[in-house]
């Protein structure tokens, strides 16, 4: 799937990076909107878009591969907010863009109303998965003024999350949306987890949950997953004991083990 994602990414008009930051900023919150599709309704989906939304390219490239490690305490404090629904969580990550070796870190913030919002802190590639002081900082500056509430203490590197975009933005609406192929989960000796072959996660970017690309999804039988998070996903794959039963209908039909973890011996 990851060779047809380049040959499909080319239906598309170019967008520079610029160009997509701007129109970023100027969606600001966002309601978020993810759907685990197949090939054929991905190329459906394409063809709908083709006419007015434009893909981000940088150095003639569209799809772009991601690493990105995700912090939690030891009592996993974001999984559990997400689990429960709260309505007021945040996740924090530091992610790679693997292509272009640049690196940041990131608060995903969500508020009272199903909206999120996101702040990024540019960081030296070195400093991938690892939290300082001034990316601490930044944290409880970010949930401070959210939340009023300072950062959780003892964040340690959780998950590590590994993918291949695309990325999609209208060509006047405050709209945009991800493609994600090849998706798969690592957490320490826990084992590595994949989506299933050939699926792709896409998520919509829109002011209202209800974008161009929302319509055309559900005309083609896609319904948006729920309670979906990488995060989460990733966790619940990984670590048994935790709950995840808001998750377990999604992982059992789209993600499997392909390095399962070591077994343990019986004393």
């Amino acid at each position: 799937m990851t060779a047809d994602l380049h040959t499909l990414a080319a239906s598309f008009g170019a967008l520079s990076l610029n160009e997509l930051d701007r129109r970023v900023a100027a969606l600001g919150a966002r309601t978020d909107r993810k759907y685990v599709v197949g090939p054929l309704v991905f190329e459906r989906l394409v063809e709908e878009l083709s006419d007015d939304h434009f893909a981000l390219e940088v150095g003639g490239r569209r799809a772009f591969r991601y690493e990105t490690v995700y912090f939690d305490t030891p009592a996993l404090l974001t999984y559990h907010q997400h689990h429960q629904g709260r309505r007021k969580r945040f996740k924090c990550r530091t992610r790679l863009y693997a292509d272009s070796a640049a690196c940041a870190f990131e608060v995903k913030l969500r508020d009272g109303r199903d909206r999120t919002a996101k702040r990024k802190l540019p960081i030296d590639p070195a400093r991938h998965g690892r939290l300082g002081e001034e990316v601490l900082a930044f944290l409880d500056a970010a949930l401070r003024e959210a939340y009023g509430a300072s950062a959780p203490p003892g964040l340690a590197p959780t998950l590590l999350t590994s993918f291949t975009r695309l990325t999609l933005a209208h060509e006047t609406a405050p709209e945009r949306l991800t493609c994600d192929v090849a998706l798969a989960f690592a957490a320490g000796d826990e084992g590595r987890y994949e989506i299933a072959p050939g699926m792709l996660l896409v998520e919509t970017k829109t002011p209202n949950g209800n974008g161009t690309a929302d319509r055309v999804l559900r005309r083609l039988g896609a319904r948006p997953v729920g309670a979906c998070s990488k995060y989460c996903l990733g966790v619940a794959l990984a670590r048994p004991d935790v709950r995840r039963n808001r998750f377990s209908r999604l992982l059992r039909r789209h993600f499997a083990a392909v390095t399962p973890p070591p077994a343990t011996v019986a004393a």
